[in-house]
């Protein structure tokens, strides 16, 4: 009489994981045992996407989540975005006095950028100032951006009166 005897092997299965792309590869595929727990899979190292001047990005999960080794899979890193934001200055004339002062987000169109009420220069005995605008113009916010107020200058003007005798 024969007896058959049988050989158990645990099946394998691939897992790799992609960057963003789903091509570029984060750690070269890896065989692990059917039933591997997920804590146990190694993942990369602080996946990384580099910022642009508009977002800067940070590691979020991995999609699909990391689960128990059941099949081949591959997971692909997938990132948050927020975006950037750059300061907004706006000085006096003197280029040394900050009337305000933000960080706006990029993209931040002209009209909702905040500006200082009634930016004012001292009357000189010759001349009172106007607040003229900004310089340059209010622009959408790509970067750190400065603003100096600019002013007009207007002749004070003085009434002399004469008499008879000279003057009053």
């Amino acid at each position: 009489r024969y007896k058959a005897t049988y050989s158990g092997t645990i099946n394998q299965y691939t897992v790799t994981f992609y960057d963003e792309d789903g091509t570029t590869v984060l750690k070269e595929a890896t065989e692990y045992d059917y039933g591997t727990l997920a804590t146990d899979i190694q993942k990369p190292d602080n996946p990384e996407k580099k910022d642009t001047i508009e977002w800067d990005y940070e590691f979020a999960w991995w999609s699909p989540e990391i689960s128990d080794v059941t099949t081949w899979v591959t997971y692909t890193a997938t990132y948050s975005s927020t975006k950037q934001k750059y300061e907004v200055i706006f000085y006096d004339e003197n280029e040394t006095t900050v009337l305000w002062s933000w960080k706006y987000d990029y993209g931040t169109v002209a009209r909702d950028i905040d500006t200082p009420d009634n930016p004012t220069k001292p009357a000189t005995d010759w001349y009172t100032y106007n607040f003229s605008g900004w310089n340059p113009s209010i622009k959408e916010v790509t970067w750190n951006q400065t603003y100096i107020a600019s002013y007009t200058p207007i002749p004070d003007k003085y009434t002399i009166t004469f008499d008879a005798q000279g003057w009053v």
